[in-house]
């Protein structure tokens, strides 16, 4: 089960910069952003709490790789990230989006229609 509470304080997640997210992710990055170790563990945690038969999984803030483990397998994987070229050459996702989380906060997808999101 997942903690009610998240352990980091809001400054935690405070913008350094006012840029806009459009421009930065304007041209694709197909670049990991953290190392193997850290993917890896990654993998580990979402090994140990991602739901077995999940039908359908949102791979928010997503790239061109995804950090599912290979053994998990919903039926799709919805990818929303801010480049569809990355979106688009990353082999787990089955369909994707691209918004800026920032200007526009809804998901274009219908309500209770994901039953997991990593």
């Amino acid at each position: 089960h997942l903690r009610a509470s998240f352990p980091l304080p809001k400054s935690a997640f405070s913008r350094m910069d006012d840029d806009s997210d459009r421009e930065f992710y304007q041209e694709p990055r197909m670049e990991q952003h953290f190392g193997d170790s850290a993917r890896d563990q990654l993998k580990r945690v979402y090994a140990s709490v991602l739901p077995i038969g999940a039908d359908v999984h949102l791979d928010l803030c997503s790239s061109f790789d995804s950090h599912l483990p290979a053994e998990y397998a919903p039926r799709e994987v919805v990818g929303h990230g801010m480049n569809k070229d990355e979106l688009e050459s990353n082999p787990r996702l089955t369909r994707s989006f691209v918004l800026d989380l920032n200007e526009t906060p809804t998901l274009p997808l219908d309500d209770s229609s994901v039953g997991c999101i990593a």
